[in-house]
């Protein structure tokens, strides 16, 4: 019996996401998960799709799987930009490099209400 996919995951290094989100090797991994890191394939992923994206890149090298997977997010679905907690607990967005991808998220967010009139 053909068991059907639960959960995608996008990547650009399929055997490390795989060890990291399922804790196995890509040879283990369950048949109810998918593993894509072919930017044509992650552009046509259909809305609805359960998906995790994983990426190993460096931020200065951004892998044409991610650039395909942030263009299939704001072509249909949800927006998902992650920000720090804002309870002031955690030291993480004092660091300077960390106010880069602060500024950076921010950015992305007003972005998306210009584009989309919000």
């Amino acid at each position: 019996m053909h068991e059907q996919i639960r959960l995608v995951i996008v990547t650009d290094n399929p055997d490390e996401a795989v060890a990291d989100a399922l804790c196995c090797a890509m040879t283990n991994k369950p048949r109810w998960a998918r593993i894509v890191s072919d930017p044509m394939e992650i552009l046509h992923l259909p809305n609805g799709t359960k998906v995790r994206g994983l990426w190993y890149s460096s931020r200065a090298r951004t892998s044409a799987a991610e650039y395909a997977w942030r263009e299939r997010r704001l072509a249909g679905g949800r927006f998902v930009v992650p920000l720090p907690h804002p309870s002031g607990a955690s030291l993480w967005p004092n660091r300077p490099e960390n106010q880069t991808l602060i500024r950076r998220a921010l950015g992305l967010l007003a972005d998306i209400r210009l584009a989309h009139q919000l």
